[in-house]
């Protein structure tokens, strides 16, 4: 590339929009300690950093939101912040770049495109690419932790990484218990700061992570909080949520996922305009929240000037993800252990399973997993949170975003992070100790501790191994014909979803699979994929 050219097209101002300085562009926020840096002040501090060559080191303090493009002394940065909140493509073109914030921008471009066969038989596996990889060949995507600097080239720089360094096990339980009160106290006050006086609204599940955050708004009377949720009227989820939410006198709002609401979104326009809008061409579009969150977008009940917390990802920073009692018995490496947990959503055929174990790299790829635990489990840890979390479950707020909405994942507080993440593997082992933390700090005193409903059969079933496809099938048939099973395995009835996606499959569609699960997440991957091939072809 001789003459540099860039061209940079950003059009996702829904939510959050980006603010033009100096032919530079930045979007969101970020703090310093407790000091709040807006759109201004934040850049102020990144261009400082270039400038003064201490860029890293700038983003390792800044605890927040945020994305930023900026050019200096012939040099053009793409910077994203630990979780990648605000997605950025680059990809070369003629004389220079360009850089993008919407996938429709590079499928729409002038250009040859191709799609990428190793990245479409990890995005079938998993739903979601890892590193800097996304289905169109020579496009990238700037990754969580990292920022890239576009010349001739363009050489990529990783500031930040989840693996931490462990605290020795001289603290009681009770002191942890106590410390993880305080700093999520002290992280959840800095979100508040961030949004001031708009009105929140909660996406309440049955679960912990959002009900924690209801507590919060609580212990702290923070006013024009509300609360919504979604799915069959006869879901254990539903009537938890609303349990909570008279408990903690917040308005509750429910949507109920009728058959028609369903297939009238699946057949609607508005469908694939949003499966491309949230991709990011390296991800699943999150759909569950779709329906429920533009039925109350569509009667005023959310406005404007909303800001949505959902509790993504507690269960991470728990450890629920790293299984230690396993990891310590295993003679595998940590790339087989992360295929057999996430790359489960499509069966492709063997000839395609170990060119994704190879992709993952020389460093997964050893067999350290029985040799050094803790490294082994750190490394899990660092490729789910990367990859997965940032990937594909932050991504969900695209959601939000579609419908003019901004958000919040104060779960995702650096200070939170740093404490739970330095808590050692055996000390957190199975979320226990999170979940103590959680009921202890915040359910019992606000007579919200509501545990989860499990169920032994569904344990034992959960047990079993038996071939890939039975298994699907007899989950299948017992949801829709035991009202037991239909509660745990389908309690939205998605597998009705699902046979609509199933026939706008084909031939083609399927080369790479062995086995098509009667799943949301993998028919919606599948779709997905149709529907990039489409747009190219045209």
């Amino acid at each position: 590339i001789s003459r540099m050219k860039m061209d940079v097209k950003l059009f996702n101002n829904r939510g959050k929009v980006w603010v033009k300085i100096n032919n530079d562009y930045v979007k969101g926020f970020a703090f310093i300690g407790d000091r709040l840096l807006k759109e201004k002040e934040l850049y102020e501090q990144l261009i400082e950093g270039i400038k003064q060559s201490r860029l890293s080191n700038l983003l390792l303090k800044l605890n927040g939101n945020f994305s930023a493009i900026i050019s200096n002394d012939g040099t053009t940065y793409l910077i994203a912040d630990k979780l990648k909140s605000y997605p950025l493509l680059y990809m070369p073109f003629l004389e220079g770049w360009i850089v993008a914030d919407q996938a429709k921008v590079i499928l729409e471009s002038k250009q040859q495109l191709r799609l990428n066969e190793q990245a479409i038989l990890t995005y079938l596996s998993c739903g979601y690419l890892h590193d800097d990889m996304t289905i169109i060949e020579h496009c990238r995507i700037v990754m969580a932790g990292s920022y890239v600097k576009l010349k001739e080239k363009a050489d990529v720089y990783h500031y930040h990484t989840h693996i931490y360094v462990k605290q020795k096990n001289s603290r009681t339980e009770e002191a942890i218990l106590k410390e993880g009160v305080e700093v999520m106290d002290r992280a959840f006050l800095r979100m508040i700061k961030s949004i001031g006086n708009r009105p929140i609204f909660i996406p309440l599940s049955g679960g912990y992570d959002s009900r924690l955050l209801a507590c919060l708004c609580r212990k702290f009377n923070i006013p024009n909080v509300s609360c919504f949720t979604y799915g069959d009227k006869t879901s254990y989820e539903v009537a938890i949520s609303r349990q909570v939410a008279k408990q903690l006198r917040f308005p509750w709002y429910y949507v109920e996922y009728t058959n028609k609401l369903k297939m009238e979104f699946l057949q609607s326009d508005e469908y694939n305009d949003y499966m491309l809008f949230a991709m990011n061409l390296n991800t699943t579009s999150h759909m569950q929240d779709f329906i429920a969150f533009k039925e109350l977008r569509n009667k005023g009940i959310i406005p404007d000037n909303a800001v949505i917390i959902p509790g993504h990802s507690g269960d991470a920073l728990g450890g629920s993800h790293v299984k230690y009692d396993v990891l310590r018995k295993s003679n595998e490496s940590v790339a087989q252990l992360l295929i057999e947990k996430y790359y489960t959503w499509n069966i492709l055929r063997k000839r395609y399973k170990k060119l994704i174990t190879k992709e993952l790299g020389q460093e997964l790829n050893s067999v350290i997993a029985s040799n050094d635990v803790s490294l082994s489990c750190s490394l899990f840890d660092n490729w789910n949170i990367q990859n997965r979390q940032a990937n594909f479950i932050v991504n969900a707020v695209r959601v939000y975003e579609y419908f003019g909405v901004d958000w919040r994942i104060p779960l995702w507080d650096d200070e939170l992070s740093d404490f739970w993440f330095s808590i050692g593997w055996k000390q957190k082992c199975n979320q226990v100790l999170y979940n103590k933390y959680m009921f202890e700090g915040y359910f019992i005193p606000l007579d919200v501790a509501i545990y989860k409903q499990g169920n032994n059969a569904m344990k034992l079933f959960a047990r079993i191994k038996l071939p890939y496809g039975i298994k699907d099938k007899f989950k299948c048939w017992l949801s829709i014909h035991f009202k037991l099973f239909k509660k745990y395995y389908d309690p939205n009835n998605f597998y009705l979803w699902t046979e609509v996606l199933k026939k706008k499959l084909d031939e083609d569609d399927m080369k790479y699979i062995a086995y098509l699960k009667n799943e949301i997440n993998a028919l919606t991957v599948l779709n997905q994929v149709r529907l990039i091939k489409k747009m190219l072809i045209k």
